[in-house]
């Protein structure tokens, strides 16, 4: 049974690599949203297993990605997806405690501080403030959006 499970979430994994890599990007006028696909992946699967090994887990689809997307960057994606790792990975334990709204709430901040460190980064221009907020609220709302609409019909509001 065991190996059965490590295969499917083999199956899940490469399906994930592969839709990230060829996820459309949204053009809104002059902004432009590419979905994380990734992080949505992580933010399920450590809620489901807790933090401990999707910690590991996130650390190298990040480097995957930043091998992908962000060779310059090399270590970026890395580091930001073992924090959202770990953070949304706290709503695990403290499943018993927390409701609903505080554990979205933790995922939408999670999600938030994880573009705007990446867009503060990439953009890395003082003046620009606006559009790193920009960037990073866009990308945090499509991103939960996506994540609230796998746990609303395919894990039937079981996550959160």
């Amino acid at each position: 049974m065991k190996n059965h499970k490590i295969i499917l979430h083999s199956i899940f994994l490469l399906a994930v690599i592969i839709i990230q890599a060829y996820f459309p990007i949204i053009y809104l006028g002059s902004l432009t949203i590419s979905p994380d696909i990734t992080l949505v992946y992580i933010s399920i699967m450590a809620i489901l297993y807790g933090r401990f090994n999707i910690i590991f887990i996130a650390f190298f689809l990040g480097l995957f990605q930043d091998l992908i997307s962000q060779v310059t960057l090399l270590g970026l994606f890395s580091f930001l997806k073992t924090l959202a790792a770990y953070g949304i990975g706290s709503i695990n334990l403290h499943d018993s405690v927390w409701n609903r709204k505080v554990q979205s709430s933790v995922i939408i901040v999670t999600y938030f501080i994880h573009f705007f460190l990446y867009f503060y980064v990439v953009i890395n221009d003082s003046a620009s403030w606006i559009v790193i907020l920009q960037y990073s609220f866009l990308q945090t709302i499509f991103t939960f959006g996506i994540f609230w609409l796998l746990n609303r019909f395919i894990f039937g509001r079981r996550l959160t």
